[in-house]
């Protein structure tokens, strides 16, 4: 359904893992070119380490939790990469 309003985003899946060795999957998009991804915060909650795949099969190991808030269920994570094509939030 909501796939229409996110076309121009590239669409990614996290991986958080724990120390349990408990794997969490989720979904984010892209608010900036130059990495900025939004996400939810239960999905990277207790992670220590994340891992990003974007739509094309890039594999982004270790991106940083820049920050989040699990009151909203929002957390925004940052790649090392540029140029990206990114959902534009209008408010």
């Amino acid at each position: 359904m909501f796939r229409r309003f996110f076309r121009r985003a590239r669409d990614v899946t996290l991986c958080a893992h724990t120390v349990k060795k408990k794997h969490a999957l989720g979904s984010g998009v892209i608010v900036s070119k130059d990495g900025y991804l939004l996400t939810n915060s239960h999905v990277v909650d207790k992670a220590t380490q994340i891992d990003v795949t974007l739509s094309d099969k890039t594999r982004i190991q270790g991106a940083p939790l820049f920050g989040a808030d699990p009151k909203t269920d929002i957390a925004v994570l940052k790649i090392d990469a540029t140029n990206l094509p990114t959902l534009t939030v209008r408010g």
